[in-house]
């Protein structure tokens, strides 16, 4: 431990007067030879000592504990510290850390077809792959950013076999180096509504993002108000999403399809605008759910229903496609929290 003594004019003086005292250097032979003498410090002058950028103060004793017998021990020397101050040297560059703003992360509102892009976004809808050519086949995807816009994804032919078992619905990804596109296929504008298409190439990498919470990247987009859906529908065929309590399901009632009769059921919902809107469940989103659409009546769970179609001229329900999904009491905010104003 070093503790410092505060300077006193007798130690001050004491110090003058051994400095003074200090003997001249001998020469060496070897400098008489060569003519060369050392120079012979000033007696007044203090040590060459660098303090950079402070203030000098000095310090003219020291206790200190030190040797075998772990004695106490006083030396009267002169140190000479200095205290960093900005002020005093305008050469040197500020202390603090700089605050440094990062480049803000592309969304797929940013996205055009010139070069590549690189962004974190979340597998909204996986469908299956498919068959559109002799040996060829195409894997299509539905994806959400971080602001819950929706966009779509193609993965085309070798790239399917790579890239199909890595991507899992719900989940979220960083991809990087994927081509944007125009939406050539009406199809895809119905999907996501936007006018380019993401195209995983053979440079395209992804990496999953384990535990990605909802706040960061969403798992659902921004759904529609039932008493805003056939507004927004009224001249396109755009697919939406919905969410409602179910408060009434019909019997299972049976049309003519291609080839076949195809099963479905009645559903109204509501939401927070209190308006009910029938919902028509079809085919496979009925037969594959048949025990939770029996017990809807009774526990009037909490739907998110989507890739709807809205359909005014028949009956103005909204009807389920074959890129629908419906999930019962999904463990999201949104739905908390209509739960909540409806009960």
């Amino acid at each position: 431990m070093v503790k410092m003594v505060a300077p006193t004019n007798r130690i001050l003086e004491h110090t003058q007067r051994k400095t003074m005292a200090t003997p001249a250097r001998k020469v060496s032979p070897r400098q008489e030879r060569l003519g060369t003498t050392a120079p012979a410090p000033s007696p007044t002058a203090a040590p060459p000592v660098t303090c950079t950028g402070g203030i000098a103060r000095r310090c003219t004793s020291i206790s200190a504990t030190f040797g075998p017998d772990r004695r106490r021990r006083s030396m009267s020397v002169q140190v000479l510290y200095g205290v960093l101050h900005h002020s005093l040297n305008p050469r040197m560059g500020s202390l603090k850390r700089k605050r440094v703003e990062a480049l803000p992360v592309p969304t797929f509102s940013d996205v055009h077809p010139r070069g590549s892009w690189s962004l974190g976004v979340r597998v909204y809808h996986k469908y299956h792959v498919e068959r559109f050519a002799p040996s060829r086949k195409r894997l299509n995807l539905v994806l959400l950013d971080e602001q819950g816009t929706k966009m779509v994804a193609i993965i085309y032919d070798d790239q399917v076999d790579r890239l199909d078992p890595l991507l899992r619905e719900g989940s979220a990804y960083y991809v990087s180096r994927m081509s944007i596109e125009p939406a050539r296929m009406i199809l895809y504008q119905w999907l996501a509504d936007h006018a380019f298409v993401c195209v995983f190439t053979r440079d395209t990498t992804i990496t999953e993002i384990a535990n990605m919470h909802e706040k960061i990247l969403p798992l659902l987009p921004p759904l529609m108000p039932l008493d805003q859906v056939f507004e927004f529908t009224y001249h396109n065929d755009i697919y939406v999403d919905v969410i409602g309590m179910v408060i009434f399901v019909s019997s299972i009632g049976f049309v003519e399809g291609y080839k076949k009769r195809i099963p479905y059921r009645n559903i109204l919902i509501i939401d927070g605008s209190f308006k009910p809107v029938m919902l028509v469940i079809k085919d496979k989103m009925l037969t594959d759910h048949l025990t939770k659409w029996a017990r809807c009546s009774n526990e009037q769970p909490i739907i998110v229903a989507t890739m709807l179609r809205a359909k005014r001229e028949e009956d103005h329900s909204l009807h389920t496609t074959c890129f629908s999904r419906v999930q019962f009491d999904p463990n999201v905010a949104v739905a908390r929290e209509l739960r909540k104003r409806l009960l």
